[in-house]
């Protein structure tokens, strides 16, 4: 990390964003880590979560400890940097293709019921109706697919970015 303090200031945002997540105030967060063998208050959660007063409050190490023992977070991702960790990146993949999926399922059944409705059409117009709803359909979903393979694709590029430095 190119600034030493970087990893400090990540270490605050992520208790902030855990401490928040579950609905817990600084004094909250202050008094649970009093079994943990820290000491401290809601004074001290807060310049520990805001990075931007200089200088910062140091962070010491046994209030690291018991933090991520308070929150339940591995002490390794609580410094990790997440513009460059893997696991978001692939996180984030996973999300993509799994919305891809979805939208595959949802072009299928559509087509398919669009085939069934014009197979039984009694009339020109309603089969035309039945192959339009299909056609949108096709369309919708490949447009939808290109901006999702587009943007794994770039998520790629950033874990590949990653891999070679």
């Amino acid at each position: 990390m190119e600034d030493p303090l970087l990893a400090e200031n990540i270490f605050g945002e992520r208790v902030r964003m855990a401490r928040l997540e579950r609905g817990w105030s600084q004094t909250d967060l202050a008094k649970a880590m009093k079994p943990h063998g820290v000491l401290t208050n809601m004074s001290a959660v807060a310049k520990l979560e805001n990075r931007t007063v200089k200088p910062p409050r140091a962070i010491r190490l046994a209030e690291a400890v018991a933090l991520s023992q308070v929150l339940d977070i591995p002490l390794e991702a609580m410094v990790e940097d997440p513009r460059f960790s893997v696991a978001n990146h692939i996180d984030s993949l996973n999300t993509r293709f799994e919305e891809l999926a979805i939208a595959v399922e949802a072009l299928t059944k559509e087509m398919l019921e669009s085939a069934d409705t014009a197979s039984h059409a009694d009339d020109l117009t309603t089969g035309q109706r039945a192959v339009a709803r299909m056609t949108a359909a096709m369309r919708d979903t490949a447009r939808k697919a290109s901006s999702l393979f587009t943007e794994a694709s770039k998520e790629l590029n950033g874990i590949a970015g990653i891999a070679e430095d």
